[in-house]
């Protein structure tokens, strides 16, 4: 792999000179690299440069601290909160419980998402509140809620008690009604079935957050009131535990979306400095592949282009060029005045010329020809069009002598043994038929009236 990048280096820098590439910075540099282009020039913007190591300029990526969050999913249990579900079991009491789950969230920073999770539960007048933050690569406002749920039912597992328990999150309610009557399909069945086995002496019910549904009543035996004040309870209890690890992870926000700027930065500064030289990269892949096409279909070729005497014109020009000499076509010239007084066109013309493809006229009529003659004898390819200036200066440039191309330009033109127009003089017997032909098919289709061999006489 390094022989290969070392010889496609070599290849690369010698088409980049014989192009004419210049091989000094801006900023005075000699034969700058692209790090020096990207990082260390003059015009390069100066946050690229802040403190970045070697690797990060190479790759192009700012290195981000990403602090996986680990720890075990199994739940350590609170004694105090085991102590008051004891007490509701030995005085029969019902016990009330809210559980919920939160997360810090932003569009495109998932990987850093923070959960965290609250269980409230209240026997009597005591209410007792516990907390925590969500353990396990999952960081998401589901697994928040359903670590609350599976806190509880740890905790309410084999104690005999009996009362009900609420959640804003109606899809984990849905789901632990259906796992207590014996469904556990779906993902996370495991989880489901231990958590509705620790939970399968309360009822499960929704319970609508923040205010929302005025009208919702809770179940017979709960006061609505209550209940919504407990969901409160949970909620400012995960808060809290967001809050404390606010700050951090804003913090850690703002880096990522400083090193994604970063990124881009670098990149459309890559992009910018180095598109004349992959613009020429790309002209040099399409000419390897049309070369070598091309001298396996024409030995000829392969030595035109051994010996660097192809002109470089146009990248397209040339593909197009191959292939009508490779499939045997002639390469056909409708002719109009625009076609002559285009750059491009009279240099893919003349190229053509200079690789020995025939070429030929298509004329709409003989008066065609008659009409333009002098036009065409006054062509001057400094007064051509092209699409840019860029393009014609690339022409002109490449033409040593203006007034020896003009002259020459006129022999493939109106030379009498080899023109484009003696083409048309000299059509061959099968193109005479074929004429021929044509002008019988469109005879018959007027119905006699003679009207197309009257329009063919009038511009004989």
């Amino acid at each position: 792999m390094a022989f290969r990048a070392a010889t496609a280096a070599a290849i690369d820098g010698a088409f980049l000179q014989y192009m004419g590439v210049p091989s000094t910075c801006d900023c005075g540099v000699q034969a700058p690299s692209a790090e020096h282009l990207v990082f260390h020039c003059t015009g390069a913007p100066p946050e690229l440069m802040q403190g970045r190591s070697l690797a990060e300029r190479k790759l192009l990526l700012l290195a981000m601290p990403f602090d996986r969050v680990l720890g075990s999913m199994d739940v350590a249990i609170d004694d105090e909160l085991l102590q008051v579900l004891r007490g509701a079991l030995q005085s029969d009491e019902t016990i009330l419980c809210a559980t919920d789950g939160g997360c810090l969230i932003k569009p495109g920073m998932e990987r850093w998402q923070r959960g965290a999770w609250a269980v409230v539960v209240k026997v009597g007048a005591v209410e007792t509140v516990i907390s925590g933050l969500l353990p396990g690569p999952e960081q998401t406002p589901a697994a928040a809620e359903r670590m609350a749920l599976a806190v509880l039912g740890v905790h309410v597992e084999g104690t005999g008690v009996h009362g009900h328990v609420f959640s804003d999150n109606d899809a984990a309610i849905r789901r632990l009604r259906r796992s207590w009557g014996g469904d556990f399909s779906g993902p996370l069945a495991v989880f489901w079935q231990r958590v509705a086995h620790g939970l399968r002496g309360l009822d499960a019910s929704w319970v609508p957050s923040h205010g929302k549904c005025p009208a919702w009543q809770a179940p017979a035996g709960c006061d609505s009131r209550e209940v919504r004040r407990l969901n409160s309870i949970a909620d400012a209890a995960c808060s809290r535990q967001l809050k404390g690890i606010e700050r951090q992870w804003w913090h850690d926000v703002a880096a990522y979306q400083a090193a994604s700027a970063w990124t881009k930065t670098a990149l459309q500064r890559l992009m910018d400095v180095s598109k004349p030289f992959t613009d020429l990269f790309g002209l040099n892949w399409l000419f390897m592949v049309f070369s070598f096409a091309a001298g396996r279909a024409c030995p000829g070729f392969r030595m035109l282009v051994d010996n660097g005497s192809v002109e470089f014109f146009s990248a397209f020009g040339h593909l197009l060029l191959f292939c009508i000499f490779r499939a045997g076509w002639r390469h056909a010239i409708s002719i109009s005045i625009d076609l002559f007084r285009r750059a491009w066109c009279v240099a893919e013309i003349a190229e053509a010329k200079r690789l020995h493809m025939d070429q030929s006229l298509k004329l709409s009529s003989k008066a065609v020809l008659q009409d333009r003659a002098r036009t065409l004898e006054n062509l001057d390819v400094r007064n051509m069009r092209a699409s840019s200036d860029k393009d014609k200066e690339l022409i002109l440039g490449k033409i040593e002598d203006i007034k020896e191309f003009n002259a020459k330009l006129q022999v493939l033109i109106f030379d009498p043994k080899a023109g484009l127009v003696a083409t048309w003089n000299a059509m061959d017997s099968l193109q005479q038929i074929g004429e021929v032909g044509r002008l019988i098919r469109w005879g018959r289709a007027d119905a006699g009236s003679g009207k197309v061999w009257r329009a063919w006489e009038g511009h004989s």
